[in-house]
C-alpha cells in the first residue's frame, strides 16, 4: 500500500521542523489539510497570528485551501486587517494525488514594520546630511 503526499508531508514535518524556517521563513504558519477539509496537522513558525486553528477542526468553503484543492493549481490571497487584526498573506498548495493540501499562511505585518522602520531611518538620514551641509556652508 502506498502512503498519501498528506501522509509523507506530515511525517517530513514532524522529523525536520528545525528546517522548516530555511525553507519557508519565519512569521509563518503551515497547515496540513485533506479532502474533507479537515485540518490534520499545523506547524507555527513564529508566527504572531491570532487564529484559533486547530488540528481536526475545519476550514470553509471556499477558502483557499478548498479552492487549491478544488482547481488542482496553487491558490494565492491576501486576508486584509479587518479579518484578523493584521494583514496575511496564504498561499494553499494541494497535492499531486489529491490527498490534501498545504496551506501557508505568512504574517506580513512584520514587514511593513521594517518598511516603515527603513523610511524612517532614510528620512533621518537625509535630514542629517542636510544639517551637516549647513554647518559645514
Amino acid at each position: 500500500m502506498s502512503v498519501s503526499s498528506i501522509e509523507k508531508w506530515i511525517e517530513f514535518s514532524e522529523h525536520f521542523t528545525p528546517i522548516l524556517p530555511e525553507l519557508f521563513g519565519k512569521k509563518v504558519q503551515i497547515r496540513t489539510i485533506d479532502p474533507e477539509l479537515t485540518i490534520r496537522h499545523i506547524l507555527d513558525l513564529d508566527s504572531s497570528i491570532p487564529v484559533s486553528f486547530q488540528v481536526g477542526g475545519r476550514v470553509p468553503v471556499n477558502s483557499g485551501p478548498e479552492i487549491a484543492m478544488r482547481e488542482r493549481t496553487p491558490v494565492r490571497r491576501f486576508v486584509d486587517k479587518s479579518h484578523y487584526g493584521v494583514e496575511l498573506r496564504t498561499l494553499n498548495i494541494p497535492f499531486e494525488d489529491l490527498s490534501g493540501c498545504i496551506s501557508l499562511t505568512y504574517n506580513v505585518e512584520l514587514q511593513y514594520r521594517i518598511a516603515e522602520s527603513m523610511e524612517r531611518v532614510a528620512a533621518a538620514t537625509e535630514e542629517i546630511t542636510a544639517s551637516s551641509e549647513e554647518i559645514s556652508r
